[in-house]
């Protein structure tokens, strides 16, 4: 019967990538180690649920998905800011007509 707790070699087997992957994973939060007497272990039930969560989600560490969202949020707020600025403008031309643009003395 297989254990099942994996060290950093047999993950990175299991994973068939090289241990510097298995390292730089756990550091980017895309796998969560185990202490077990003070050395790292991962669980395998943890580590197939990661890998069939990023085959149908991505390969994006935790991180990098907070930082999209983040992103998303500050474009919807600039789309949002360009359309009331939009609108403003469009409320001041109706309202002044193109000479409210001009410079006070040049009108």
């Amino acid at each position: 019967m297989e254990s099942p707790l994996m060290n950093v070699k047999e993950t990175a087997a299991y994973l068939h990538v090289g241990k510097s992957t298995v390292y730089k994973l756990e550091a980017d939060g895309v796998l969560h180690r185990v202490n077990s007497a003070g050395r790292i272990r991962f669980s395998r039930d943890e580590v197939e649920k990661t890998v069939m969560d990023k085959v149908h989600n991505g390969w994006k560490s935790s991180r990098e998905r907070e930082l999209e969202r983040e992103i998303a949020r500050k474009d919807a707020t600039i789309q949002n800011l360009r359309s009331l600025l939009y609108r403003l403008a469009s409320g001041v031309m109706d309202g002044l007509g193109k000479e409210g643009l001009l410079e006070p003395e040049k009108r």
